[in-house]
């Protein structure tokens, strides 16, 4: 962002965006959603999150970005985007089922993927 000229117009939406989303999930689990212009990984800043003890690290969370600089994705692998180029999510959460039934957060995670392409046409690729 130039500091003479302001956020872009791409930015300014998504900060909009960001906002519709806090007011619509006002009252769930996942009251904290925060979106930022460029992170390193959306999974290590929430991570250090919680490692470094901030107010709010231990409920549930969703960073968004539009581009990361040293994402990671399955088995250690770098995950690259081009800026601009992918809508990146991360969310913390804090599973009360037994480990024997966490698949089921995958399984509704894809799921939803589905319905983004059904419903929108948006295609949405998962990286874990």
């Amino acid at each position: 962002m130039d500091s003479r000229s302001g956020p872009s117009q791409a930015s300014l939406r998504a900060m909009e965006s960001a906002e519709a989303l806090r007011a619509g999930v006002a009252g769930t689990r996942f009251e904290q959603v925060d979106w930022v212009a460029e992170t390193g990984s959306t999974n290590r800043d929430l991570l250090d999150e919680l490692a470094a003890g901030t107010p709010g690290a231990r409920r549930p969370a969703v960073l968004v970005t539009d581009h990361q600089t040293a994402g990671r994705g399955t088995k250690g692998r770098s995950w690259f985007d081009p800026p601009g180029g992918s809508l990146l999510i991360s969310v913390r959460l804090f599973p009360t089922v037994a480990p024997n039934r966490l698949h089921l957060y995958v399984m509704a995670l894809s799921l939803a993927a589905r319905a983004c392409r059904l419903v929108a046409g948006v295609a949405v690729g998962l990286a874990a």
